[in-house]
């Protein structure tokens, strides 16, 4: 047996578009023609690969040599998609290779080692692959591990799971490598076209140029076909077929309706895909721990994030144990030693089989009748950070999509049923499907699955040959029809259905499109208006349309020209992503309208929903008469009067102004020459009036490019030292709209001064230096940290009612268990700002005392009991502290222990704080509008609101 490596090769960064020219690459790079037609399953816990050669109707299923010990490599039928990184850099010394820092194992082993080291292991990197709520680019994962673990994005590791499966491959068949042949990887029919085109860009950073996507659902049908020669016997012209294909991570449904051609033949047409569902075996795993967690916490005390991480992995062998047929009356679950004594200290329990297939039954399968719909309610599940569904009831989730696939508000009744999956290799979950459906309708014909684990990868083998017109067919275009908005309304454009090699030119109505700047198209999918035609105006209404990240582009057009008439174009490309465009009726220059990726991958990029635009706008007049006294301003001799001049001008209150009218002016602001800045006064005022036209930095289309604009004209470029505060004030107001380049490169300069001492700056330049750096939610967790660390140390110390208000208010910021804009692995976990946040409460008790004119408790630190009433920062301030760095969230890796936030609820009832306030340790919830505009430091313009 020859050596292999079961690490990830080298993976080579592709370029930003990656994902939509990998088509056009591989055809200039002439590859040669391919041997092998390769299905790959990139599964949430399992993956797997299939092969068929050309020219032979054998399709097989592909072992995938891997470590299935720290010290053991073989050959096992799947790839399991655990990435664990070894604290010792282990590596097996027949793989003749040295140990490289920082690369993971991959597959079995990772998958057992981690149930050991849960804080070193990425697991179910597809899921987070689809999650919009985090930066899919940044290293992210494992979410909360171990403080020396590497990190990776969830793009990268499915790469890297991609990247083994190829390598492994070509020490096979080095002579016809996987990047030459035909290669089919599956994912979701549920998957949006961002998460589509993501794993198009995994698959070209993993080597692999020219991949074609197909939907799991699909694929597990033509290996059924494949597999049953009899199948044109089985499947009737008029039938349909119902799809439940449910994993580890999601649960994908698909309709597939059988037609006879006009040859006499019976092919198929996908008629109608389920919304995405982040709902599989890993929920019932996580519902497990969750049911076992009082238990656990009543025997041995409370389970840290880190113990119940491991509690969740445990359950997985748990679930599959308890899920068997012959599983036992009662079983055991041993979580890890806290200590050095192995054996001794491991923390076991009994547990009742009968009651734990209760708690997975009627949680993930209840009886429920077809009428009945998913609870609208936050997910419990959300320790890992990932948006589960919000209801778990999967039977409920399934009636909904099968009434909304029908007519006239009747339920499609399907005539075959196809379950795949893991989920179902349990009979006791496979039955309890089946006597709810019974329960609705007479039950359909059940089509046996011969490989629950594989099935997908052999049919997306099967789906290559079918390409090549050597087997039948599943015409399965878009699953949805896609809309671009305009104005009030949306114009059809892709009608669901679409396919490969079918463009749609919508004709009527045409636009007048500007050139030269910034433009935004808001773009719209339906899974419900399927029928819709192109060209077809509609007005979107609640449940019928779902909004996309918008498109946003510059468009470039003939020399000079400002505005063209365009048409708007549709297709779909090989890859199996949609491609929209808009051509010049005049010159025929087509533009292709690239999907903002980046809004909903990176979270430098805000997505767009609309509320500023939503307020409302003012007329021309009005905006002529704030240009006018802004284009005046440069010559002004009263610069200090720039804003009661546009509030004269405008004839509201600068607090009513919308975001419209306020980024009009940003825009007018901006624009002014750079000259009369060496004037004193004005640039400290003009600076005032853009940071108080874009703030937050976001709500308003286009934002994002708004605030780097306004970064690339002020960074490093002032004219006066004395509009250093006004710049600081800028950065801190539009903080929503920088990338995290961008704050690191404003913070470095003061962070640099605190790693040798303290800010040298004057009293009030001081304060506002340490509310922008608390602003910059975007910034490295450890910078945070360690930010966090001197702010808390400064406010404990503090003789200075101005320096004091501003470390409070940084302290809210800092330790805030929900951001105001930033990414969720930007938060400070739990068991890291807890030590922190008991010095806020101790701050928060000493100021409650003092103000209240009674003595400070004895059990106080020293300094806290000498402090004075003024030196304290206001009232309002220490309440939001307090507040914001104990709200509950849910996310246990958030939430700190149920004992501190009820001390906090005590400490805000003594400070007189409102009760909404108050209830938030407890209950959670939003800030009132009140406190949102003082934890962003700033007023919001009318109809924004935070998190």
């Amino acid at each position: 047996m020859r050596n292999r490596t079961p690490d990830t090769p080298a993976v080579t960064d592709a370029p930003a578009d990656a994902a939509s020219d990998a088509a056009s690459d591989a055809a200039s790079d002439a590859p040669a023609p391919p041997q092998f037609l390769i299905g790959i399953d990139l599964g949430t816990t399992n993956s797997a690969a299939a092969f068929a050669r050309l020219g032979d109707a054998t399709v097989q299923l592909r072992p995938v040599r891997q470590l299935v010990a720290p010290d053991e490599i073989a050959d096992a039928a799947v790839l399991p998609s655990f990435l664990f990184f070894d604290l010792a850099q282990r590596q097996p010394v027949e793989l003749g290779e040295p140990p490289v820092p920082g690369r993971p194992w991959i597959g079995t082993a990772a998958r057992e080692q981690g149930r050991l080291r849960p804080g070193r292991l990425v697991a179910s990197s597809k899921s987070w692959l689809c999650h919009p709520g985090v930066d899919r680019s940044a290293a992210i994962l494992p979410w909360h591990g171990e403080p020396d673990c590497p990190r990776i994005s969830p793009v990268e590791a499915a790469a890297s799971i991609l990247a083994h499966l190829r390598h492994d491959w070509d020490r096979d068949y080095p002579e016809t490598p996987m990047a030459e042949q035909d290669v089919i990887v599956t994912l979701p029919a549920s998957f949006d076209q961002i998460a589509r085109e993501l794993t198009v860009k995994a698959a070209y950073r993993a080597g692999l140029p020219r991949v074609v996507l197909i939907e799991e659902p699909q694929a597990a049908f033509y290996a059924w076909m494949h597999r049953h020669d009899d199948w044109a016997d089985r499947v009737q012209p008029g039938q349909t077929v119902l799809v439940c294909d449910i994993g580890g991570g999601t649960s994908d449904f698909s309709l597939i309706a059988a037609r006879e051609t006009a040859d006499g033949r019976v092919d198929f047409q996908r008629r109608a895909v389920g919304e995405h569902l982040l709902l599989g075996g890993d929920n019932l795993d996580v519902a497990l721990a969750a049911h076992l967690e009082p238990q656990f916490e009543a025997a041995f005390g409370t389970l840290s994030p880190s113990d119940y991480n491991a509690l969740v992995r445990q359950c997985r062998p748990l679930k599959e144990r308890l899920l068997a047929d012959d599983c036992v009356d009662s079983l055991t679950v041993a979580l890890p030693s806290r200590g050095s004594r192995l054996v001794a200290a491991t923390r076991s329990l009994e547990v009742d089989r009968d009651t734990l297939r209760t708690v997975l039954l009627d949680g993930f399968l209840p009886r429920c009748d077809l009428s009945e719909r998913p609870e609208a309610r936050q997910s419990g599940f959300q320790e890992f950070g990932l948006p589960y569904a919000s209801d778990p009831a999967i039977t409920r989730h399934l009636a909904a999509f099968l009434v909304r696939s029908g007519e006239r508000g009747e339920p499609i009744r399907p005539d075959l049923l196809l379950l795949n999956g893991g989920f179902f290799a349990s009979p006791i979950l496979r039955e309890r499907l089946l006597d709810v459906i019974a329960d609705w309708f007479d039950p359909p014909e059940l089509l046996d699955c011969d490989d629950l684990f594989g099935a997908v990868a052999f049919g997306a083998a099967c789906y290559g040959r079918s390409r090549r017109g050597l087997s039948a067919k599943i015409a399965a275009g878009l699953p949805r029809t896609f809309y671009v908005g305009v104005g009030e309304q949306a114009v059809c454009v892709a009608p669901a259905g679409l396919e490969p090699g079918d463009p749609v030119v919508v004709e009527e109505p045409q636009f007048r499109l500007a050139l030269s700047r910034p433009v935004e198209f808001p773009i719209y999918s339906s899974a419900v208006r399927l029928d819709d035609a192109a060209g077809e105006l509609l007005t979107p209404s609640d449940g019928e349309l779902t909004p996309l990240p918008p498109i946003r582009t510059v468009l470039r057009g003939r020399q000079r020209a400002e505005a063209a008439t365009v048409q708007l174009e549709a297709g779909v490309s090989e890859l199996g992503t949609l491609d929209l465009g808009c051509r010049d009726v005049e010159t025929g220059k087509r533009w292709r309208l690239q999907f903002d990726v980046r809004s909903t991958t990176q979270t430098d990029r805000v997505a767009h929903t609309g509320a500023g635009e939503s307020v409302g706008v003012v007329d021309d007049e009005t905006l002529a008469a704030a240009s006018a006294v802004i284009d005046a301003f440069p010559t002004s001799k009263k610069p200090s009067r720039l804003m009661r001049d546009l509030e004269t001008a405008i004839e509201l209150p600068k607090e009513q102004w919308p975001p419209t009218l306020l980024r009009a002016m940003w825009e007018r602001a901006i624009a002014l020459p750079d000259e009369p800045r060496s004037r004193p006064g004005w640039e400290a005022r003009w600076i005032h009036l853009l940071g108080y036209c874009l703030r937050p930095g976001y709500g308003v289309a286009l934002d994002d490019w708004r605030a780097g604009q306004t970064y690339k004209r002020l960074h490093n470029k002032l004219k006066h030292a004395g509009s250093a505060d006004a710049v600081r004030i800028l950065w801190r107001r539009i903080a929503g709209g920088l990338t995290p380049g961008q704050q690191l490169s404003l913070a470095e300069p003061l962070l640099t001064q605190l790693a040798d001492s303290r800010l040298d700056l004057p009293g009030q330049s001081e304060a506002e230096a340490w509310r922008m750096l608390a602003s910059f939610e975007r910034l490295p967790l450890p910078r945070r940290v360690g930010l966090a660390d001197t702010v808390l140390l400064g406010l404990l110390k503090s003789d200075d009612a101005t320096l004091a208000a501003a470390w409070c208010w940084a302290t809210a910021r800092l330790l805030a268990r929900v951001p105001e804009y930033g990414p969720l692995d930007c938060v400070l976990p739990a068991d890291r700002a807890e030590s922190l946040v008991g010095h806020v409460l101790d701050y928060a008790e000493a100021a409650a005392a003092i103000l209240g004119e009674k003595a400070v408790p004895a059990s106080l630190p020293k300094p806290l009991r000498s402090l004075t009433a003024g030196q304290l920062p206001p009232r309002s301030l220490v309440q939001l502290a307090a507040v914001q760095a104990t709200r509950l969230t849910g996310d246990r890796y958030r939430d700190l222990p149920q004992s501190m936030r009820e001390r906090a609820a005590a400490v805000l009832e003594s400070l007189g704080t409102d009760a909404a306030l108050v209830a938030l340790p407890r209950d959670g919830g939003s800030l009132p509008s009140e406190q949102q505009a003082l934890a962003l430091g700033d007023s919001l313009p009318p109809g924004l609101t935070l998190a």
